[in-house]
């Protein structure tokens, strides 16, 4: 199964609190179960400075945030984080 979450942080990028923990668990749970998963959340200016390698995939989603350039990067649980331009 391919799930999408939508989430204001996640862990490694954007962290204010324990959702960026529980997403990233839930999400690296849901891969070992076999699914594909793949997490959507802002392009924060803290991300932005990261310094992470983030590739422009050309996706648009409809999310009612906004309507910007996507990025996304893998990391090594194979699930794939799209991170919004805002």
């Amino acid at each position: 199964m391919s799930i999408l979450m939508a989430t204001p942080e996640a862990y490694p990028f954007a962290q204010a609190g324990n959702l960026a923990e529980v997403v990233h668990g839930l999400a690296s749970s849901l891969v070992r179960g076999g699914h594909r998963v793949s997490v959507v959340l802002p392009l924060y200016r803290e991300v932005r400075e990261q310094g992470r390698s983030l590739t422009f995939t050309g996706i648009r989603l409809a999310i009612p945030l906004s309507m910007k350039r996507k990025f996304q990067q893998r990391n090594d649980k194979k699930v794939g984080y799209h991170i919004d331009s805002s």
